[in-house]
C-alpha cells in the first residue's frame, strides 16, 4: 500500500511538472495570449448555478417530506400494532405483521429510489451547468484571441497566476447576462466580445 502511494505521488508530481513545463514553453512564445479564471468563483456565482441549486434544493425537500411522511406512517402503525398486539388472534397478528414488514420494506426501497434520484438529478443539474460555462468560455476565448484559458482549483493545477491574466469577473459578467438574458447560454451571443 505504502508503495502505491509513493508511486501515485510520483505520477502526481511529474504530472504537475510537465503541465507547469508545458505552459512555461507555451507563455514564452511572444504570439500567445493566455489567461486564466478561478473555476470555484465562477461556478459558484454563476446565475444558472445559483439556480439550479435552488431548484434541486426544493426537490430535495420534497423527497425528504414525502421520506418524512411515509416513516410518521409506518412508525404510527407499529405503534398501533404494539398497543393492540396483545388483544389479536394469532392469525390477526400475524396478518399486521406482514403488512408491516412489506410497509417497511417500501419505505426503504422508496428511500433507495429517491437516493438515486437524487444522485442523478444533481449529475444532470452540475453537468448542464458546466456545459453552459465551458460553451460559453469557448466562445468568449475565440471571440477575444485567447490561445488558452487556464482554470484555477483546489487541486493545485496553477499555482500562481498574474492577477493582470485573471479574467473571472469578465467571464461571469458575460455569462451572467447571457444566461440572464436568455435562460441559457446562448452561442451566438455578442456579449462575450470585450
Amino acid at each position: 500500500m505504502k508503495d502505491l502511494f509513493n508511486k501515485l505521488n510520483i505520477v502526481i508530481a511529474l504530472s504537475i511538472i510537465g503541465t507547469a513545463l508545458s505552459a512555461y514553453a507555451l507563455m514564452h512564445d511572444g504570439n500567445k495570449n493566455f489567461a486564466y479564471v478561478r473555476t470555484g468563483d465562477l461556478i459558484n456565482e454563476f446565475t444558472g448555478m445559483k439556480e439550479a441549486r435552488a431548484a434541486y434544493q426544493t426537490k430535495s425537500k420534497s423527497w425528504s417530506s414525502n421520506m418524512d411522511t411515509l416513516g410518521f406512517n409506518f412508525q404510527k402503525a407499529l405503534n398501533k400494532f404494539n398497543m393492540e398486539s396483545t388483544a389479536m388472534t394469532p392469525e390477526e397478528r400475524k396478518k399486521q405483521e406482514t403488512n408491516l414488514i412489506t410497509q417497511q420494506r417500501m419505505l426503504k426501497d422508496y428511500e433507495n429510489e429517491m437516493n438515486r434520484t437524487a444522485k442523478l438529478e444533481e449529475e444532470q443539474m452540475t453537468s448542464g451547468v458546466l456545459n453552459q460555462i465551458n460553451s460559453y468560455i469557448d466562445k468568449y476565448g475565440k471571440d477575444n484571441g485567447y490561445d488558452l484559458i487556464f482554470g484555477t482549483n483546489t487541486s493545485g493545477n496553477l499555482l500562481y497566476g498574474n492577477q493582470g491574466m485573471d479574467i473571472t469577473t469578465e467571464i461571469l459578467q458575460g455569462l451572467n447576462m447571457s444566461y440572464n438574458q436568455n435562460g441559457s447560454i446562448n452561442s451566438n451571443d455578442e456579449a462575450t466580445k470585450k
